[in-house]
């Protein structure tokens, strides 16, 4: 039976993107005549990958191959997470309800500026791979993909990537997704930046986290002023992990630098959403109280923002 949260999601992410659409059609032409160079690299940018250049279709087509990312997982995972919701009982996804009457998460689905907002759950059961929340990211994400083609969805469900042996395991395979993500959803992209003739031969290992994150903020800051890049990432607890604390923070500092990096002009959303208390993300310094939204799983908000 489909929620009623559900049946407020499609209303509202189809009335305001199709909104959003109209006023792209409009800003379309703006852009493209005022629009001399795609590319907005931050000065920071490291030597050691972005430098030297080859043809732009090679470089699409070498730097998938060095990610590694297989295509369609983004897609198998949401499906998956929405099967696997169908089995949860009414209490259990009226979290998702009260997530959608946050004031906070109202704020970040209407707001025509880049925004973030970070959800954490204090659920009276433990779940598995799957819970609650990542159900309503799930139904998020396949909402949003229904939206009109100004925007761009980017999704990752850690606890899908928890095994050992798993290829998107941590922050290094959340990273190489969402790069591979933007790049299918992207492809014109201009990588005359990047020097992957160093990586020839070799694989995504060679190169470090942070730099993965630069390779994401050059292509999202290409993308056109009048689109929205939605990235969306649920149960991030999966990903504290002591051994990966640096390149943790180094993703949670690239997410914060888009969001608060007006000057990109491309609306950059940000969603990040814990099934429980979150052991490095529970301060203000960390996540200001206006981003951040409290629930149980009783269906009602916490209301007191720690």
């Amino acid at each position: 039976m489909t929620s009623l949260y559900t049946l407020t999601v499609v209303g509202v992410v189809f009335n305001y993107y199709k909104r959003s659409e109209e006023e792209g059609e409009e800003k379309r032409e703006e852009h493209a005549a005022t629009s001399t160079n795609p590319r907005r690299v931050s000065s920071s940018a490291s030597a050691s990958v972005l430098g030297s250049l080859t043809t732009p279709d090679t470089k699409l087509v070498q730097l998938q191959w060095v990610l590694d990312v297989q295509r369609g997982h983004a897609a198998q995972d949401v499906s998956f997470v929405r099967q696997q919701g169908q089995e949860f009982d009414a209490k259990s996804t009226s979290a998702g309800a009260a997530i959608f009457l946050d004031t906070s998460f109202q704020r970040w689905m209407s707001a025509d500026v880049p925004d973030l907002v970070y959800v954490e759950a204090r659920l009276e059961r433990i779940y598995g791979k799957t819970s609650p929340i990542s159900y309503f990211c799930a139904q998020l994400v396949h909402k949003f993909n229904e939206a009109p083609h100004t925007t761009v969805t980017l999704s990752f469900f850690c606890g899908q990537h928890v095994a050992v042996k798993d290829a998107l395991r941590g922050p290094r395979g959340l990273m190489r997704s969402l790069i591979a993500q933007l790049l299918r959803a992207w492809p014109k992209a201009c990588l005359d930046d990047l020097d992957l003739a160093a990586l020839e031969g070799r694989n995504h290992t060679c190169i470090p986290v942070a730099e993965l994150c630069l390779m994401f903020k050059l292509v999202v800051r290409q993308i056109p002023c009048h689109y929205n890049v939605i990235c969306i990432v649920d149960d991030v607890g999966r990903l504290e992990m002591d051994e990966w604390s640096s390149e943790y923070w180094a993703v949670m500092g690239m997410l914060e630098d888009l969001v608060n990096g007006a000057e990109a002009g491309v609306r950059f959303k940000v969603l990040i959403t814990s099934p429980a208390r979150s052991r490095w993300l529970r301060g203000d310094k960390e996540v200001q109280p206006h981003h951040r939204v409290l629930v149980t799983d009783s269906g009602l908000p916490m209301g007191l923002r720690i």
